[in-house]
């Protein structure tokens, strides 16, 4: 009987041992995308270190500086999201450029994701649509980008929920643009609400929230309020932030699907 006892004892605890390690190789591999993104928010002498072995393009290598002169560029709000925007979109992925702009992460978003994906970039200026159609047809990009004249408060009219790899705001307005067509803070959470909602499982919302000037805080404290009532259990959201440079510089953020 003792025998017996034992041996069940062991065979239980085998079990159970079997039980953790297959629940900590899911937990891994479901969020495999979130342990890159804190690694390298954690550690960004990674994403130079990267910069110097050629994993960026080369307009991003060569830079009138030398190597200080590609750090600091790619320090820059855009450059810094970008990073993590590469380490995200795959080949035949589904992105959104929410704020076209002049066509800057569209063009990277088209880029990414290559012939058998899709880009939906929205502005509500014709001249963003201009500039950035010129941009994309100068870096001969493959056509599988649609250019949308509407306002991002209408993204889930454009795709399905639960099918988008990656989405880009810019709060702002438009460089060169009027700067009384810039981003205002209920358009921006409504369309931030639906861009949580569009996101697949695993993934990422990139924001460059920019404030000051003639746009004001306004949308910045909205936004920032917004994102830091998130549901933890559902998403993950990484603020970053340019702590010792004055005039209130840009915000980047990054908010993983879970």
């Amino acid at each position: 009987m003792y025998t017996l006892m034992y041996n069940i004892t062991q065979i239980k605890m085998i079990l159970y041992i079997g039980f953790i390690i297959e629940h900590i190789y899911y937990v891994l591999q479901r969020n495999f995308y979130v342990f890159i993104f804190l690694y390298m928010f954690l550690c960004p002498e990674s994403i130079i270190i990267g910069m110097h072995n050629n994993t960026v393009p080369p307009q991003v290598m060569h830079t009138p500086g030398g190597r200080n002169g590609a750090i600091m560029e790619n320090y820059q709000i855009t450059r810094w999201c970008a990073q993590f925007i590469r380490q995200q979109v795959q080949e035949g992925d589904l992105c959104i450029d929410a704020t076209m702009g002049n066509g800057n992460d569209t063009l990277l978003l088209s880029q990414l994701c290559g012939e058998t994906g899709r880009v939906l970039a929205f502005d509500i200026q014709n001249k963003a649509l201009k500039s950035t159609e010129e941009r994309l047809h100068k870096h001969d990009t493959p056509h599988n980008y649609k250019l949308i004249l509407d306002s991002h408060t209408n993204l889930e009219n454009y795709a399905e929920p639960g099918s988008v790899s990656c989405i880009v705001f810019n709060f702002g307005y438009l460089p060169g643009g009027s700067h009384e067509l810039c981003t205002k803070p209920d358009s921006s959470l409504c369309a931030l609400t639906q861009a949580l909602t569009l996101l697949q499982k695993g993934g990422l919302l990139s924001l460059c929230i920019y404030s000051g000037g003639d746009s004001g805080f306004e949308e910045r404290d909205a936004i920032l309020s917004w994102l830091k009532q998130l549901d933890p259990h559902s998403f993950l959201v990484i603020k970053s932030e340019y702590y010792n440079r004055p005039n209130h510089p840009p915000i980047p953020v990054l908010v993983i699907k879970l």
